[in-house]
């Protein structure tokens, strides 16, 4: 599983390369990284990050490498909005207040999100099954 690191490799191929060589038989890769290029913004900077992904950005990392099964999902819609105003207003914290009322929100949220994929997340999440 790698969770929100691969966005701050600089050779996120050769990070990724790696990953997938480490894999062993019958198993699988998770990997979840910030999405929309369009949203990167003063937290983006604050975090380190060198990028955010589009879709095809992702398929260009797995179009060399064997992986079977490879599934990219947008997830956390719900954090978009939230991502964007911390962004636009030039923001490089999320604080206390706004993290609570994000997961007060995702209590209702995440059973919709469960069940439907939407067209688009805050992260897109490519998996090897």
């Amino acid at each position: 599983m790698c969770q929100t690191v691969l966005e701050h490799i600089g050779d996120d191929r050769a990070a990724f390369l790696e990953m997938v060589s480490s894999i062993r038989p019958r198993c699988r890769l998770f990997l979840l990284v910030p999405a929309n290029p369009w949203l990167y913004g003063s937290l983006d900077v604050t975090f380190e990050h060198f990028r955010r992904y589009r879709k095809a950005d992702l398929e260009a990392l797995t179009h060399d490498v064997d992986l079977k099964n490879v599934s990219i999902r947008p997830l956390n819609a719900l954090g978009i909005p939230g991502w964007w105003l911390k962004c636009k207003t030039g923001r490089n914290e999320i604080g206390d207040r706004s993290l609570r009322m994000y997961e007060a929100l995702l209590r209702a949220w995440r059973p919709i999100e469960d069940r439907f994929v939407f067209p688009i997340g805050l992260n897109p999440c490519p998996m090897k099954g």
